[in-house]
Parts: structure tokens; sequence; C-alpha cells
């Protein structure tokens, strides 16, 4: 054994070459360098104070040994780098004070970490943090797990909230501003969440959008409750309903009763209508729901296995295919069930040599269901773009109209599909597909086109029963029309527009004023009935982009109300661009129009779907924290980074 000359070992007890105990807690250390370091590492992380206490001595011995060799006439032994800076981390004076601006900025920079790298608060105590923190920054004193805990969930909370507090203030003095809402549910956790975030354009015409709170649940899931949560957040922020827009949800019946019952205006979210439009698609035809569950199967079953995993790359190996895993869907996103049939199509010969090499519990696919499998595939495409644009943070509100407008277009040029009213027929008798295809295409072929179209069909319906409404309602209309990329183009019926101008000046007066100057009606082309120069297979975008290349309507027998800034609106040429270039076009032209503005801000301010909130992650490594901390976490990860950490 070495010898023991450090003071730190009146403090541990050296069990062999390799490890000690320490003799205030008990616990067994391991020295790997046999050096010291990691002794010096546990007091100073968990016994501060013997810590401290040690240094000081260590340093009265260290200077005493020092003037002693500096008072003896032999040559003074060089003293190593890294010795030096063992002995430069011993001088107390090198310590910085708890309560020094030093020492604080660094608790800050370590709680923000904790925040916002999902770490859990015992991280601190770690070997390893330890280490490096003393190496990297000796002179900062670590603090114990409750330390961190505390500032994360008072100081730092309170300031954040202070400062979101006063922006959102500021926003609301002159522009409505709109939220979004969802529920938040883990049954490990044992409790649920009610996310409310707030989303508003600045007067430079910047849009923002902040989580204001992850309020805990603890009653069921009732209209009546999860109004008065809400109205408790609203005003635990101070914000008035009157300053509200609108309120984007989730469909669900009881959060429609809670917002219904808290007096605000409210909508849909777009997401979860696209969704309920392809489920429905989906569950009409059993033939493709087979086919999902068996691909559910097998995803299930490779996920399992990390042998069976193997195996399978091997194939992918020998065939020198990309090393891919199939993938699960989620039942809360519909495009997850798109993205596993897309890596089964794109995984089918491995599969296909593992099912026949393995005695497999894998149900095969067949064919016919391959063919399926792959038709459904490219029927699912139009709805997955549509559900990516939505799902942009950047979106708004105003993409919903002209998107489906070109979805609903792309689709029929797409497919052809039967009319609704020719539905019955065609499900109760495939005669008429076989008659129109040639001997050539064998019965497969034949059934599996025909599964798909009527699928194609009853998503068609659902879609057109899910958005029946959304041109009869303002939110969504007057944003349509107040964003300078798409303004009237997309209204289907011929007296949108001129209901859409009288509303927009009616909000402009504020007193509910309407000029009585008599309009003539519009002569305007049904657009889902035009689409006959629309080559078939187009995209949603390119259907829109052919929209808006359309003529102008610059030169149709309208005249407009007699109010000077929606007539000059109105002129104004239909610009290229995304969200971000509408919000600039209305920046560069604020002058122009002072009195839209407030309604550009208040219309334009709201996101098509509650996406954002969706993607809180309560981390697992945080499920035995309280529902009071979780918010509150959450709360601080969110909105630092919108904040630039600077609270």
């Amino acid at each position: 054994m070495t010898t023991k000359i450090s003071l730190v070992w009146k403090y541990f007890d050296q069990q062999n070459d390799f490890f000690v105990m320490c003799v205030i807690c008990k616990k067994q250390l391991s020295r790997k360098g046999r050096g010291t370091s990691s002794l010096w590492n546990h007091l100073k992380a968990l016994h501060k104070d013997v810590y401290i206490e040690l240094s000081e001595e260590q340093t009265i011995q260290t200077r005493e040994k020092e003037r002693i060799a500096e008072q003896t006439p032999l040559a003074k032994p060089k003293v190593g780098k890294k010795k030096k800076i063992e002995q430069d981390f011993f001088r107390s004076g090198q310590i910085w004070d708890v309560n020094s601006s030093e020492s604080k900025a660094r608790d800050r920079i370590i709680a923000e970490m904790f925040v916002m790298d999902d770490l859990p608060f015992s991280h601190v105590e770690d070997i390893g943090f330890v280490r490096l923190m003393t190496e990297m920054c000796p002179e900062y004193t670590l603090k114990d797990r409750n330390f961190y805990s505390s500032m994360v969930c008072n100081e730092m909370y309170e300031s954040a909230f202070l400062q979101l507090k006063s922006i959102v203030d500021e926003i609301q003095c002159d522009c409505d501003i709109a939220f979004t809402t969802d529920v938040w549910s883990d049954t490990s956790a044992g409790f649920s969440l009610l996310s409310l975030s707030v989303h508003a354009i600045t007067k430079e015409f910047e849009r923002v959008n902040y989580l204001l709170s992850a309020e805990p649940l603890q009653e069921r899931h009732t209209g009546e409750y999860i109004s008065l949560k809400f109205d408790e957040m609203l005003e635990k922020w101070g914000i008035p309903s009157r300053a509200v827009h609108c309120v984007l949800r989730d469909p669900g019946a009881n959060m429609k009763k809670a917002v219904f019952l808290s007096g605000l205006d409210n909508v849909d979210c777009i997401i979860h209508k696209v969704q309920q439009v392809v489920k429905h698609g989906i569950a009409s035809k059993k033939e493709m729901g087979d086919v999902i569950r068996k691909c559910r199967s097998i995803a299930t079953y490779f996920h399992h296995s990390t042998m069976a995993q193997d195996e399978l790359k091997k194939i992918q190996d020998q065939r020198l295919e990309p090393l891919l895993l199939v993938i699960h869907d989620s039942s809360s996103r519909w495009n997850s069930t798109l993205h596993m049939l897309e890596r089964v199509q794109k995984m089918k010969e491995s599969l296909c040599i593992y099912v026949a090499t393995h005695n497999s519990k894998i149900e095969p696919i067949s064919d016919r269901e391959w063919k399926l499998l792959s038709k459904c595939v490219m029927a699912l495409k139009p709805y997955e773009e549509i559900t990516k644009q939505l799902s942009s943070s950047s979106s708004s509100i105003s993409d919903v109209i002209p998107l489906i407008v070109s979805l609903k277009i792309a689709l029929q040029t797409s497919t052809r599909e039967i009319l609704p009213a020719q539905r019955t027929s065609a499900m109760s008798d495939s005669e008429e597909f076989k008659d129109h295809s040639s001997e050539s295409i064998d019965k497969d072929e034949t059934e599996t086109t025909n599964i798909i179209h009527l699928m194609k069909v009853a998503m068609r319906e659902a879609l057109d029963q899910q958005f029946a409404d959304v041109e009869s309602h303002n939110i969504y209309r007057l944003a349509t029309y107040l964003d300078p990329r798409y303004k009237d183009k997309f209204f289907t019926s011929s007296n949108i527009l001129d209901e859409v101008q009288s509303v927009i000046i009616n909000l402009c007066n504020g007193n509910g004023e309407l000029e009585d100057e008599p309009t003539k009606k519009r002569q305007k082309v049904d657009l889902c009935d035009s689409h006959a120069e629309i080559p078939s297979n187009c995209s949603v975008l390119e259907a829109m982009n052919l929209i808006l290349s359309s003529g102008d309507d610059e030169n149709d027998e309208t005249s407009f109300p007699s109010y000077k800034e929606i007539k000059m609106y109105h002129t104004e040429k239909i610009i290229k661009g995304t969200n971000e270039d509408t919000l600039k076009w209305w920046d560069e032209k604020r002058n122009n129009y002072p009195n839209l503005l407030k309604v550009v801000r208040s219309y334009l301010c709201c996101p098509p779907s509650s996406v954002p909130n969706a993607a809180l992650i309560y981390d697992e490594k945080r499920k035995r924290l309280s529902a009071d901390k979780v918010q509150k976490i959450l709360f601080l990860k969110k909105n630092l980074p919108l904040l630039k950490f600077k609270y």
C-alpha cells in the first residue's frame, strides 16, 4: 500500500490498493489512478464543511513546506505543472464565495442544463459530473440536488414568469391573442397536464408563441373541470376574455364544452380533423386494416427480439441494403401508420427472406396484400403533404382554406374518382372496373385497385364532412383573405369576398357600423369544378400554385365597399413565399394600412394545429417529480430559449 501523506486520509480508510471507504458516510470509492483527487472530490460534493476546513489546513501545510524549502540552501526541486494546479486548487483564496456573482452565474448555468437536457437533479452528485466540474472550474463549489431543484422551481420560474408576463401584457394592450390547448396524460406518471400556449404577432410583425402553463389535472377531465382550470390560467396571467381572439383545441367533446363554458371563440385542431379523415378511410376497408395489423405485428416482433433484429441485419447486409428496422406506428399520429407501411415496403425483400428461412411467428404478407400496401402508401401521400404543411411551426391558420381546397382538387385529378352518388353501385358491384380493365391485368391488380379506390372515396367524403363549414367561419376566411399570398383566390363561393370585406370593415370601425354602399354580386367559377386544366397526379402544392397563377380578379365586375384601405389592399398583387414573407409584407406596408394592422395581427396569429403543445415531452427520468415541479420545468424548457435565456 502507498504511504498516506495527504491530509485527506484523515477521513478515509484504505481497503486495498484500489478502494477506500469514507469514515463519514461509509461510502466505498474507487481510487482509479491511485491518487487522492477522487477523495477530495467526494468531500467537496458530499461533505462541504469538512472539505473547506481540510482545504485550509492543506493550504497552511503547503505554504509551510514552501517556506522551509526557501530557507534550505539545497536546490529546490522542480514542481510539475500538474502538481502546481493541485496546489493552486487547494488555496482557499481561489474558492468562490457561494454568494459571489461568479458562483451564482455557475449556479444558473447548471440549473438551466438540468432543465434543457432533461437531467434528473441527482445528476449533480454523479461522479462523472463532479469530476468534470472539479477539473473545469475548481473555484466553484457544487451544491446538492435540493439546491438546484429549489432554484429551478422558485427563483428561475418566478423570474421567467415575470419576464414573460410583461411581454404578454404589452402585446395584448393593442392586439388580440390566440391560444392552443391540449391535455397530456401518462398513467405511469400518475397525473395529467392541461397545456396552454399563447400565440401572437408583435408590433414588429414577428410571430411569437410561449407556453404559459402545463397545469396538473387532479379530477376527471370533464368539460366543467377543464373550463375551471382554463379560467384559472387566464386569471393567473391577467388575460381578460375580450383579449382572446380564439382558442384552438382538439375536437374532443370535453374540450369543446370547456371552451364553450369559458365563453371564448374556438376552432378544432386541423391535424386532428385530417387524422379523423384518414382513420375513417382505412376503417372503411377491412382488407386494408388487415394489412396494417400484419405490419404492426411485424414491428412488434422485431422490437421484442434483438436476435431477430441481428438476423434481419445480416440479410440486409448480404443484399447490400440499408440497415433498417421496422417502424411501429402511434395511435395519436396517423402519418406514423404511413411511415410504418413505407418502411415495410422498403424492407419487403429482406422481410420475405427472413420469414422463409426462419421458423418465426410472423404472419406472412401475401402478394395481393403487398400490392394493396403499395397502393395505400400512394393514396395517403396527399394527406401527409398537407399534414406536414399544417404542422410547421411557422404555419398560420390562413393556410387552412388554400390547403384544403388544393387537397380536394389534387384528390380529384389524381383519382378521377366516382362521385359520392355513384358510390353505392360501385361498392355493390365491381364489374364496372373489370369491364374497363384489360385482360392483361390480373385479378389481384383489379381487386386491390378497387379497394383503394373505394378507400379514397370514403376519405374524400369524410374530408368534405370534416371541413364543410371552414369557409363560413370568420376565423378561417378572414385570415386567408388578409394573407397577401392568398386573398380571395381560394374562396369557392361567389359571396364570400363581400361578406369577408364587410366583417373586416366592421372590425376596423370598432362600433359595429357598416357602410351601406351596395355591392354587385361577383361572378366566379367554383374552384372544385374548374380543374380540367390541372394535370392528373399533381401534388397539393402543385394544385395550389396552379390556382395562384390563374388570372387575377382585378377586372371582375365588382364594386368594393367604400372603404379605402380594403379597396387598396384588394388591388395589391398577390405575393409568393412563406408565412414569414406574409409578415414581412405587412411590416413594410404598415404605413399604408394603419386601420387594418390590428385586425391583421389578430387574425394571422393563430396556428392551424396544436402540434406544438403535443411536442411537450415529459421525460422518463422525471416521473418521480411532483406535478407542480413538472409543470414549472416544462414551462422553463419551452420558454428559456425563446427568451434567449435573458430573464
